[in-house]
């Protein structure tokens, strides 16, 4: 593993072409997998227009729904979908998520997030909750779907009576985030790639590129210090990137902060691993940013949630974190449930190198 680090660096050449190379490619532990999310704005064929994911999108319309191309049986989540307290199965994705746009970097498409401040930042969201706000039985926000394999209500997983509360699903409720129902802080892995609209971000909190909360049923508020979650973002008031890990129920945070915001590409990595100074970041295959050392934890995934583009708040995205709005374009992100090795770190690198650069 990489907790001594040993001044690894990774190329940044494009060598080794790996054009067929797929993020699920990685080895795995056991015959579940260990790619558990990969939501990737580059392929047009995962990304709908409505939330029920039964309308195919065109450049500038507001995003729906994306699948998440992860094979694991442990992936977090199906898909993330646009929502507010108004959204219904069907809707399209309107001005509270990111537009589809195409001709990107290196003529690749991706996703344009605009932060409007306070409570209106762009977001795409899923979680094991199975409400619209507004009609509680109308289908899950993208939880795998325990042991439903058939959909109603337009593109959504048969409603089901109760959510799923810590631990395994009871009945009748068969509906959670993720088959792997424990994520070890010291067991993750987190490539993404984005492109800031600026190299100087402003905002009074941090700027959230994405969202991973594990359910915590002795979280006791809504804010960054009283819930339990893995970010990656930026800090605007340093100008760095960053990502974060908080454990609310054993009062524990750790971050890794540094290397320069740009408004090109960056490819960014973050690695909660295992042993000492084993959390750290890496932009565009930098050695080890900022390690830290990160007690062991076993976290439950069955009743969590994963967002891109903003700090929401609570397991059941009612509302935004102030100034934690992303703006810009993002590509890709690919989550491992595991921490990779330096060979497995530098098959994803050179393949995201490739194709970025």
């Amino acid at each position: 593993m990489l907790g001594s680090l040993n001044n690894l660096a990774w190329t940044k050449n494009k060598v080794n072409n790996t054009s067929t190379f797929s993020p699920n490619d990685i080895a795995t532990v056991d015959a579940f997998g260990d790619c558990v999310a990969w939501y990737d704005f580059t392929d047009q064929t995962t990304i709908k227009k409505d939330n029920s994911g039964l309308v195919t999108i065109s450049e500038n319309e507001y995003i729906g729904r994306i699948e998440n191309k992860a094979s694991s049986g442990r992936k977090l989540g199906s898909f993330l979908r646009s929502v507010t307290s108004t959204t219904q199965p069907g809707d399209d994705g309107a001005s509270n998520a990111p537009k589809f746009k195409l001709n990107g970097e290196n003529g690749l498409s991706y996703a344009e997030f605009i932060s409007t401040g306070g409570g209106g930042s762009q977001c795409l969201v899923g979680n094991s909750y199975l409400d619209f706000s507004s009609n509680p039985h109308l289908g899950h926000g993208g939880g795998s779907g325990g042991l439903v394999s058939s959909y109603n209500n337009g593109g959504f997983y048969t409603s089901f009576n109760e959510n799923v509360t810590a631990g395994a699903p009871a009945a009748p409720n068969n509906n959670f985030f993720s088959y792997e129902f424990a994520l070890k802080n010291t067991a993750m892995t987190a490539f993404w790639v984005v492109k800031p609209s600026t190299a100087d971000p402003v905002g009074s909190n941090r700027i959230t590129h994405w969202l991973i909360r594990p359910d915590d049923a002795n979280d006791s508020g809504v804010g960054r210090a009283n819930e339990t979650y893995f970010e990656g973002g930026t800090d605007p008031a340093l100008d760095e990137f960053v990502i974060a890990h908080n454990d609310e129920e054993n009062n524990t945070a750790y971050s890794s902060k540094g290397g320069d915001v740009t408004a090109g590409i960056n490819i960014l990595m973050g690695v909660f691993g295992s042993g000492t100074n084993a959390m750290y970041l890496s932009q565009n295959s930098s050695t080890a940013i900022d390690p830290q050392t990160v007690t062991n934890n076993t976290l439950n995934m069955a009743a969590g949630m994963m967002c891109l583009g903003r700090w929401t708040i609570g397991n059941i995205n009612s509302g935004a974190q102030a100034d934690s709005g992303y703006d810009g374009h993002f590509y890709e992100i690919i989550v491992y449930n595991k921490e990779l090795n330096g060979s497995e770190i530098a098959q994803v690198l050179v393949h995201l190198n490739n194709k970025y650069n």
